[in-house]
């Protein structure tokens, strides 16, 4: 009976637990999109590269890596508009790395030889990595 009730006890402690660590990540996403709205420049790229490192992360939820789907497209604009090539190809590596993991690989290999193009007439060997 006692190593019932301390079985019960640990289940119930592990969920709280897990449900914890779920809103830690939740909240500390949500600071970092509401340090984004509110920076510019090298900070606002440091904190876009921050967030995308959770949700890349996060890519065996299907959830969440549609969230990645959605966000990647504006990253990759802002990058790109301030020439930050490493960045870009940073979040550009990252996006077609979601895709791989969806299991949809002609979607990444496209997406990879647009990237090494891209990259080769701006004559920028990070994508090439």
């Amino acid at each position: 009976m006692k190593m019932m009730k301390l079985s019960v006890f640990l289940l119930i402690l592990l969920l709280h637990l897990s449900t914890a660590a779920q809103n830690s990540g939740q909240r500390q996403k949500d600071s970092l999109r509401n340090v984004i709205s509110h920076s510019e420049g090298v900070e606002r790229l440091d904190t876009y590269a921050r967030l995308l490192d959770y949700y890349f992360r996060e890519m065996g939820d299907k959830e969440k890596r549609d969230t990645l789907f959605a966000l990647s497209p504006d990253y990759l604009a802002f990058a790109a508009e301030r020439e930050s090539w490493d960045m870009y190809y940073q979040i550009y590596r990252s996006f077609i790395s979601a895709y791989w993991n969806k299991g949809d690989n002609v979607t990444a290999l496209d997406l990879a030889k647009e990237m090494y193009e891209e990259a080769k007439l701006r004559g920028h060997n990070s994508a090439v990595v």
